[in-house]
């Protein structure tokens, strides 16, 4: 009888620590990008997959190197980068499958370092046509940055806003519509 219930125990001592270790491993890394997020403020806003996503460097930014590409800053990893080679103003555009109503925007700073080097940036949401829809400037340095959008839009720029030769870089970007 004691084997049964020890059994019991360590099987249901087991099974509570995956839950917990599953909440913790998709909390921390994001993987499952094509589920509501736990960051949205509103149950209908939708996080777009990073299959609907193309990203690159604009402007004439260029790539650090092949460990830096755009398309880390949209691959769900908020502990990969992108990393631009140093210029003045660099700047990413992220390319929407289609036109939205993008309702927000949360920009996730590097999490392993150089948090400072990424502000003041500017986030610009533009049209089909590369209108401007929605602009907004970002000074503070942060872990993440939340812009409540509620604009359609197709394509998102971040640039970075100094008068001196600078790198662009962040951990990810999440996209509601």
């Amino acid at each position: 009888m004691k084997i049964i219930v020890m059994s019991l125990i360590f099987v249901i001592v087991i099974i509570g620590l995956y839950l917990i270790f599953d909440h913790i491993y998709f909390d921390i890394f994001k993987y499952n990008t094509y589920s509501l997020s736990k960051h949205s403020t509103l149950e209908e806003d939708k996080l777009i997959g990073t299959k609907d996503l193309y990203a690159k460097f604009i402007k004439g930014t260029q790539i650090l190197n092949s460990d830096f590409t755009p398309d880390k800053c949209i691959d769900g990893n908020r502990f990969t980068s992108c990393h631009s080679y140093i210029k003045k103003k660099p700047a990413i555009e992220i390319s929407l499958k289609d036109m939205k109503l993008i309702k927000k925007i949360i920009l996730y700073n590097r999490s392993d370092c150089c948090k400072e080097k990424l502000v003041p940036f500017i986030l610009t949401v533009l049209d089909e046509n590369k209108n401007e829809t929605y602009k907004e400037g970002r000074y503070d340095v942060a872990d993440q940055y939340i812009f409540n959008i509620n604009q359609y839009g197709k394509y998102v720029q971040i640039q970075i806003n100094k008068l001196t030769e600078e790198i662009l870089h962040f951990g990810d970007i999440d996209i509601f519509y």
